[in-house]
């Protein structure tokens, strides 16, 4: 999946962040928004387009249909940014067959059943057990909350 440049853990998915700096660091001229919710809802669908710039494409999936539309590829110039609000979007993306060697870890939303693990960090015992999982792996699975920031592997935060 060379196409792929950036798969991004963030519950806030398109904000000023991400597209101010993400998508310039790593070039991406798409972004696939992997949320259920989100893409049954025509307004927040509209709401989501319109926060991106025109010469940035942006597809708005529920889960099945991201997954399919990863499994049919990519053209050779495009440079993919997903976005997905938790981390079990990734595990099952990767447990279906979606090969991705590293996911960066932005902010993750206050929820039942999560444990804060660092300011940004907040995680429930069963995505901590799939994030262990991804790292064994091989997967590189970091915290970057920011561009300019050094990637720390998440494996430091759950020790």
């Amino acid at each position: 999946m060379n196409a792929i440049v950036l798969a991004r853990i963030d519950g806030r998915l398109i904000h000023g962040q991400v597209m101010t700096a993400w998508i310039g660091k790593v070039n991406a001229n798409k972004i696939m928004v992997i949320d259920d919710a989100i893409a049954q809802d025509s307004l927040m669908k509209n709401f989501y387009r319109n926060s991106v710039p025109r010469n940035i494409m942006i597809a708005i999936f529920t889960y099945e249909e991201a997954l399919n539309r990863l499994k049919k590829g990519f053209s050779g110039n495009d440079r993919v940014c997903i976005l997905a609000r938790d981390p079990e979007i990734y595990y099952r993306l990767i447990m279906d067959g979606i090969e991705l060697k590293e996911i960066d870890f932005g902010t993750t939303l206050k929820k039942e059943g999560r444990k804060q693990y660092s300011k940004t960090l907040l995680l429930s015992d069963e995505e901590v057990g799939m994030l262990k999982e991804l790292c064994a792996k091989g997967i590189n699975v970091y915290v970057q909350v920011l561009a300019q920031d050094a990637p720390v592997s998440i494996l430091k935060y759950l020790e």
